[in-house]
């Protein structure tokens, strides 16, 4: 048996892969942030650590919920997606994100801002990775791919995402402000979707490639 040509590169998938990432970044930073202060208001009365730690945890949890749900929803036509991957996604970036944080503030005097930087970004991608593959697995072969792949696509979307906030920047934009920030989430989000789509795309392709007799 030999295996017929790969099927074509879906370029409107990738480009849809690449928006739920953005948009739900972003929507996720926002609603989350503010979900956060609010709740982290009342709890932080039982102690200023659980606190932080709840804010961190909402942030999470809110962004997982937004890029899981657009995720499903862009992919809808190329994958079936359950109902599943929303929170499955969710308590990812959750877990993921406290991790990542904690990580970095912990890490930072001894790796250096950039490494304890690089290292958290690597943790919440194999967080996140490793709670979709229970999902994506039922989709796809070679599923246990799905984590290395989030690992270097969120790894790797931050010195992309640092250039186009610098050119932000040097055209007059400060990305301290609300609308820096935004677009900074935005270009995160985004350069994380090129990379983690471009490898969902190429699991989809070995599991459309038909076998066909020599």
């Amino acid at each position: 048996m030999t295996q017929s040509p790969l099927p074509a590169f879906k370029w409107g998938f990738w480009l849809r892969w690449i928006a739920a990432n953005a948009l739900g970044m972003a929507g996720g930073q926002v609603v989350g942030a503010t979900l956060g202060l609010f709740i982290g208001g009342f709890v932080v009365q039982v102690g200023e650590t659980f606190g932080v730690l709840v804010v961190y945890a909402t942030l999470g949890l809110t962004t997982g919920v937004f890029i899981g749900m657009l995720q499903r929803l862009f992919a809808a036509q190329e994958i079936g997606l359950s109902r599943g991957w929303v929170w499955r996604t969710a308590i990812g970036w959750g877990i993921g994100y406290v991790t990542a944080t904690l990580n970095a503030s912990v890490m930072s005097l001894t790796l250096g801002v950039f490494l304890s930087s690089v290292v958290s970004w690597a943790l919440l991608g194999a967080v996140v990775g490793a709670v979709q593959y229970a999902e994506l697995r039922r989709e796809v072969d070679r599923a246990g791919w799905w984590i290395v792949i989030n690992v270097a696509g969120w790894v790797l979307s931050q010195p992309i995402a640092a250039l186009g906030i610098g050119a932000m920047v040097s055209l007059g934009g400060n990305a301290n402000d609300s609308t820096g920030a935004l677009i900074a989430f935005v270009l995160i989000g985004a350069a994380a979707g090129a990379f983690t789509g471009l490898g969902l795309v190429w699991l989809l392709r070995r599991r459309l490639q038909p076998e066909v007799a020599e």
